[in-house]
């Protein structure tokens, strides 16, 4: 039995055949262990050899959630009458992991990203485009971002989810609160999400969501934005969302910083 971190570690064999490990991470990149993983697998794994789980799928969706954004944000506006909302600048900042409920999506949900640990270097730089549409005429207050995650290589494929429309999982999903609620129609929805990493420093990820918000009288309204993902100090993760919104019930021009941070694994 050997202890201790995987790059530091020297194993009594030149090669192995499979590389098991838990590397998901809250938010998927928060703590993951994605950059031993593929430590290990530059240093170790034979060629052919395997990884398990070895893919994932990244999604993210509009959601509506008046309530936890008050018990979370909003409370600190009056709490027991005493005026406290100069805190609610840094309740808005953390992003909340927690179970979304499948009745509160506000927009179809995207897959983004989809990531191979068969294939990806540890300077891998992902630049992906997504499409949402509005399910109905309603407020969102938050984005949630969620994946799945497969075991392609198994003689008979695996597949678990985190969504909100999957059995309950430890990771949950992660919403990220918005300053102010977006007004949203039945329209198509368009943003990009730009993910940089490197991967090199374990638990060191910047997230950048930005999200444009606009509306033509004739097509309808829409939502655009960026999600952008940079390294950072280890043990701790820092979002920054931007969102234009010009709709018909909105004029939304704001960024917001989110930060994630706590002990490593």
């Amino acid at each position: 039995m050997l202890s201790g971190a995987i790059e530091e570690i020297e194993l009594p064999v030149k090669k192995v055949d499979i590389i098991l490990c838990d590397w998901l991470g809250y938010g998927f990149f928060f703590n993951s262990l994605i950059s031993s993983v593929l430590f290990a697998r530059e240093k170790w794994l034979i060629n052919g050899g395997v990884i398990y789980p070895d893919k994932a799928r990244l999604h993210i969706a509009g959601v509506e959630n008046q309530g936890r954004k008050f018990q979370r944000v909003d409370w600190w506006k009056s709490v027991y009458e005493f005026d406290m909302s100069v805190l609610r600048q840094y309740a808005l900042k953390e992003p909340v992991i927690a179970t979304v409920k499948d009745k509160t999506i506000t927009t179809t949900s995207c897959c983004f990203a989809q990531l191979d640990l068969n294939t990806m270097s540890a300077e891998t730089e992902l630049d992906f485009p997504f499409r949402l549409n509005a399910l109905s005429d309603t407020h969102t207050h938050a984005f949630v971002t969620y994946f799945d995650v497969l075991f392609s290589r198994s003689f008979q494929q695996v597949t678990f989810s985190t969504g909100p429309l999957s059995p309950r999982t430890v990771y949950s999903q992660t919403s990220f609160f918005l300053d102010k609620d977006l007004s949203v129609k039945q329209v198509s929805a368009h943003s990009a999400v730009d993910i940089s990493e490197n991967i090199s420093t374990q638990c060191s990820y910047i997230f950048c969501l930005r999200i444009s918000y606009c509306g033509e009288s004739f097509q309808g309204e829409t939502i655009s934005g960026r999600f952008k993902v940079k390294e950072m100090k280890p043990n701790k993760t820092a979002f920054e969302i931007q969102v234009d919104c010009d709709g018909e019930d909105a004029d939304y021009h704001e960024a917001h910083e989110f930060i994630m941070a706590g002990p490593t694994y």
